[in-house]
């Protein structure tokens, strides 16, 4: 039955999000949208496994396409868990990924780090703040509030963050205690961050619709095949709407 009861404690943490944190989810919808409608970009970083909600948030069926993705190969767990987990702790490697993409003042930052207090995404805040960017964390505010583990200014992230999302998990990130273990089973950061940011952008792209703006979303490119189309044009053209602005297809091509 612990399978069952990972899905229910998961339940309850969506249930939580929901009734306490939708208001800044709402905020944060606003804010994208607006971005979206003045041609903006929405920045998105994540160190470690939180790096594949970056991912989900690009080039994603059904999500916008003014969102620019902020991947670093050196802190992701398939090239070298223990580099990574190194990398996090480096203190200016936050500045040096941020200084490699293209951020306006104004523009939004959303920083995903369970703990949120690792240096690369401080740094990284701190950099945004700097540059006048409106940053957006999400983080388990318990597991932030608990640890002891200081960057160097003495700031944890959701201290000046301007809008703060809890996504109610624990320390640690596992949720389900099991007889027999001795530490917790069953990750949860991935679905409740996962179930906000999706939140976010669809909130958004309703807003946008709204106000009568044609919201810039990705349609999954296996549709114009099934449905015979001569290409795939139609789910790749709003990348060239944004494409100066993407660091990441530098080495790409829609062609």
């Amino acid at each position: 039955m612990s399978g069952k009861g990972y899905w229910e404690k998961m339940s309850s943490i969506l249930q939580q999000i929901e009734s306490d944190e939708w208001k800044s989810i709402e905020k944060t919808a606003e804010l994208v949208a607006d971005a979206t409608e003045q041609g903006e970009m929405i920045h998105v970083f994540g160190p470690g496994h939180t790096h594949t909600l970056v991912d989900e948030m690009w080039i994603r069926s059904g999500g916008l396409a003014s969102i620019n993705p902020i991947l670093d190969a050196g802190m992701m767990p398939a090239f070298g868990p223990m580099k990574g987990s190194a990398l996090e702790r480096l203190e200016g490697y936050g500045r040096v990924l941020f200084d490699t993409h293209d951020v306006k003042p104004g523009e939004v930052l959303i920083l995903v780090s369970n703990i949120g207090n690792l240096p690369v995404v401080v740094d990284m805040g701190l950099a945004a703040k700097e540059s006048e960017m409106i940053l957006v964390t999400l983080a388990s505010l318990e597991f932030s509030k608990s640890s002891d583990y200081v960057h160097s200014s003495g700031k944890k992230l959701y201290e000046f963050a301007d809008i703060v999302i809890d996504n109610k998990c624990p320390p640690g990130e596992a949720a389900l205690e099991i007889e027999g273990m001795d530490r917790r089973v069953g990750p949860a950061t991935l679905i409740a961050n996962a179930w906000i940011l999706n939140g976010v952008i669809s909130e958004a792209i309703s807003i946008l619709l709204k106000r009568g703006v044609t919201p810039p979303v990705f349609r999954n490119f296996n549709l114009d095949f099934i449905e015979e189309e001569k290409s795939i044009s139609k789910g790749v053209d709003w990348l060239d709407q944004y494409r100066e602005r993407l660091t990441v297809l530098d080495h790409m091509k829609t062609e």
